[in-house]
């Protein structure tokens, strides 16, 4: 029982009642709680009621349940000197959750004996205080671990520059020490050029905006660094610090620069909008397709959209308030539209664009593409337009025109196929064509056609069954579809030569004295009805056209003559000899044209034109024509194909010249490079760049080298040349290559040749260095020998040398030599992957030789070695010299 006198009494009961802080009586012993106040139960979330008579334990941490830690409480707080103590412990809240309290514990003790009668508790609620040390305790952990492991670069400095403060990751990154650095002023770590453009004022205005810096690493190279700066101001609204923070991008800004070199090739640029801030910004290839009329960033489409064609801007706006607005279907979208430059050039454009969403799906960031589509959107309309005219040569040919799939069902045909057959082109697609053909013309028919899969083109006739059921005669051609190397299919032409025929049968009929006259004669003579189809052909004609006598009756020939003259006026083929035919116009002059042998070459001739009468009705022309080819004729073909030739090597020879340029520049840049101080992985780098470029280079060469030969810019010089100072400069070129494979480089050199002809020592050196390439690069094991010998010595001071490189090496197949001197040859792709090469370099030597007039050859076995040698006319040099 507690004795208090009655004031006290209530001074004490309002105190305890009311206290802000938890205040409980506990029994000494036990701890079991004899009574406490509201606060104590608010504290816990229990009721006074709950609580009675439970020990303290029930409500404590398990942690804090601790044997050694109760008794050590007890100790301190029943020791002889200690009547109270304060400690921090944590409870368990009726919800389950975790307080932390303050505790203060106090005795009372008997006054007689001085044994504890009650423990006073009184307990304040710090969880919050806890939680805010925890927190804090966290962040400092957090700080030390990210600005000690992190790659990302802290510091502050003063406004002018003088780092106050660096976070360790500044070792890891560019090897100096925090303690290096501070006192220092950054200006000393960034590049040179960086430092021309560096104001401390202008960096201070940046804000929140990043920037691209070149900072050196304490062993001398440099990194590429993006920094965010913020600025701290003191009371009076002046810098009082800058805080910056920097990240290594260096490997982002290799693949940022070879993605704008990517796109400055590929004519492909690119952009980005982020409309939540209102930027778009374009990369360097948009600026240069626009001509640099765009600016780098912009915050709308306002000064991209007025380049846009009057005719495309309503469909480009459309597009572009879909894609901001989210009306856009699906995340991916594109259109083509035409842009008019300030100089008035129109370009074609295709865009595409990707848009990127937020949680609720309206559209945040829109990054995309453009491509300057001009040069293709030409070709394209060149390619429509040649097809147009392929289309247009199918339907209107005289002749029927069909194609076959590999079994020989129809899968297009023209009108005239309608008239042939009798069927329309609906009911011919996808039947066989045997199906009309006369059944006993269908094994014949079907062997022609297999002869056509086989890559053989033929020519014969057959007989057709009309769908009304009369016989039609037809001649017939079988061309085989390569698509990719691979036969597809065949195409057909199919003529009409029923009448042809019955005229072929009358003439045959003619008396044998007729026919003796007609072999015998020199000249060509043929015979062509109204519509240009030949009915006959003497022996004499069918040898100028190289072809066979039978297989001329019922061809249309209007095709095969070309550049006929009339008076002053040219004329189509057709257009003279029907002059001739239905005006009874003979042409007693003999005329020049042009006529086509069925190889497809040309002859000229001189040729004149009679009507032909059977019975005083008119049946078609007779001409006699004879071959007066000359040189005049055959040197014009050759000049226009000459022409023609030497326009595409100008072509290659303008842009391998263009490309060395910039190759050049590279070298010697990557030779500068080479000569700086680097490290073992940048000079690994640097040396197969290197070595990439001068290959490079050397294709570029050789492509220049045969433009130069095939537009006749190459020249030959003549001059003294000592030879076997020529083959010992060779061989020493490639001394090394060969040692480097084991294999062992000779020469042998006749003692009859003289030291010194006259000839191009270059160009022989440069087809030597080509041979003996190859040799050493095909060979594996064994030698490679280069010969020089004197076949023979003629009374114009001239001597005949013959050069042979021959090697061990693989060798060349049988079926492939015939190849090994055409441009652009590679034998076998899975070598040309091994050894590399462009294929020029055999067709260089060829051409080489032949400009020297001399002649190119080889003999080789397969796994056994080859010989490649060439023969060369040199001068002899006289007495004097």
């Amino acid at each position: 029982m507690l004795h208090h006198s009655e004031d006290s009494s209530k001074i004490y009961e309002h105190i305890y009642t009311l206290a802000p802080i938890g205040i409980a009586i506990a029994s000494p012993d036990q701890g079991v709680w004899l009574k406490m106040n509201p606060a104590f139960c608010d504290m816990l979330g229990y009721t006074e009621a709950e609580m009675l008579n439970r020990s303290y334990l029930e409500f404590t941490h398990p942690e804090d349940k601790e044997i050694q830690y109760v008794e050590e409480m007890g100790s301190r707080l029943y020791g002889p000197a200690q009547q109270h103590i304060t400690y921090e412990k944590r409870y368990i809240h009726r919800e389950g959750n975790t307080i932390w309290v303050s505790v203060h514990l106090s005795l009372i003790r008997n006054e007689e004996n001085g044994e504890p009668n009650y423990v006073i508790v009184q307990a304040a609620d710090i969880t919050n205080k806890k939680q805010a040390q925890e927190q804090v305790s966290e962040s400092r952990e957090m700080y030390k671990l990210m600005t000690e492991n992190r790659n990302d670069i802290f510091s502050y400095t003063t406004p002018e520059g003088t780092i106050i403060y660096i976070s360790p990751s500044i070792k890891k990154l560019l090897g100096w020490t925090p303690e290096e650095m501070v006192g220092t002023n950054q200006q000393l770590y960034y590049h040179p050029e960086e430092l021309d453009s560096y104001e401390p004022d202008a960096k201070l205005q940046l804000g929140d905006k990043a920037m691209l810096r070149r900072v050196r690493h304490k062993d001398g190279h440099y990194l590429w660094l993006e920094i965010m700066v913020e600025i701290v101001y003191n009371d009076q609204g002046e810098p009082a610090k800058v805080i910056t923070l920097g990240r290594d991008v260096t490997e982002r800004k290799h693949t940022e620069d070879i993605l704008a070199e990517a796109q400055r090739i590929a004519h492909i640029g690119s952009w980005s909008w982020d409309l939540v801030k209102g930027e778009l910004l374009f990369s360097e290839e948009t600026r240069r397709i626009f001509r640099y009329t765009l600016e780098s960033s912009h915050p709308d489409e306002s000064m991209f959209v007025k380049y846009v064609h009057p005719d495309d801007l309503q469909a480009v706006n459309e597009a572009i308030m879909k894609a901001v607005r989210g009306l856009q279907s699906g995340e991916r979208s594109q259109i083509a539209y035409r842009i008019i430059l300030p100089d008035g050039e129109i370009r074609d454009i295709l865009s595409q664009w990707e848009i990127q969403r937020d949680m609720e799906g309206k559209p945040i960031y829109l990054i995309g593409m453009i491509q300057d589509t001009t040069d293709y959107r030409r070709m394209e309309l060149r390619l429509s337009k040649s097809e147009q005219m392929y289309r247009s040569l199918f339907e209107y040919h005289p002749a029927g025109v069909y194609s076959l799939d590999l079994q020989g069902h129809i899968q297009s045909s023209n009108h005239a196929m309608e008239q042939l057959t009798g069927h329309s082109k609906e009911e011919l697609a996808g039947r066989d064509l045997l199906d009309v053909v006369h059944p006993d013309q269908r094994a014949d028919a079907r062997q022609w056609f297999e002869q056509a899969l086989e890559g053989h083109a033929s020519a014969h006739e057959s007989v057709w069954v009309h769908r009304c059921g009369h016989e039609v005669q037809v001649s017939m051609v079988n061309l085989p579809i390569v698509v990719e190397g691979k036969i597809v299919g065949v195409y057909g032409i199919a003529s009409d030569v029923t009448n042809q025929k019955e005229y072929v049968e009358q003439i045959q009929q003619l008396s044998y004295e007729h026919t003796l006259i007609l072999n015998s004669v020199s000249e060509g003579i043929f015979g062509m009805n109204g519509e240009g189809k030949a009915m006959f052909i003497n022996p004499a004609g069918a040898r100028m056209l190289g072809i066979e006598v039978g297989e001329f009756a019922g061809e249309p020939y209007w095709n095969m003559i070309d550049q006929l003259y009339l008076g002053s006026k040219p004329l189509t083929a057709q257009d003279a000899v029907s002059s001739a035919i239905w005006e009874q116009n003979v042409l007693d002059e003999y005329r020049e044209a042009v006529f086509w042998r069925k190889d497809g070459s040309s002859f000229l001739v001189s040729y004149r034109v009679t009507p032909l009468y059977d019975q005083d009705k008119l049946m078609g022309a007779v001409i006699v024509f004879h071959d007066i080819t000359n040189e005049k004729a055959i040197l014009r073909a050759k000049e226009s194909a000459e022409r023609a030739d030497r326009a595409k090597s100008e072509f290659l020879a303008v842009l391998s010249h263009e490309l060395r340029t910039p190759m050049n520049g590279m070298l010697g840049m990557l030779s500068l490079l080479l000569d700086t101080p680097l490290d073992e992985e940048q000079r690994a780098y640097a040396t197969v760049i290197n070595d990439s470029s001068e290959s490079l280079l050397h294709i570029l060469n050789e492509v220049l080298d045969f433009s130069k030969i095939e537009s006749g810019k190459m020249e030959i010089s003549q001059e003294p040349v000592e030879l076997r100072s020529v083959l010992a400069h060779v061989l020493e070129l490639f001394a090394p290559k060969a040692a480097e494979k084991g294999i062992s480089l000779t020469s042998q050199i006749d003692e009859q040749i003289p030291e010194l002809v006259i000839t191009d020592g270059a160009r022989i050196r440069q087809i030597l260095v080509n041979l003996v390439s190859n040799a050493i690069k095909f060979t594996e094991a064994g030698h490679v020998q280069v010969v020089l010998e004197q076949l023979a010595i003629s009374r114009e001071e001239t001597c005949v040398l013959k050069w042979s490189v021959r090697d061990t090496g693989i060798g060349i197949p049988k079926d492939k030599q015939e190849q090994l001197f055409q441009s652009f040859s590679q034998l076998n792709h899975g070598l040309n992957r091994k050894y590399g090469g462009t294929g020029l370099g055999l067709s260089i030597c060829k051409k080489l030789v032949e400009l020297m007039d001399g002649v190119i050859g080889m003999e080789s076995e397969e796994n056994e070695g080859s010989s490649f040698h060439f023969t060369l006319p040199c001068g002899m040099l006289g007495e004097s010299v």
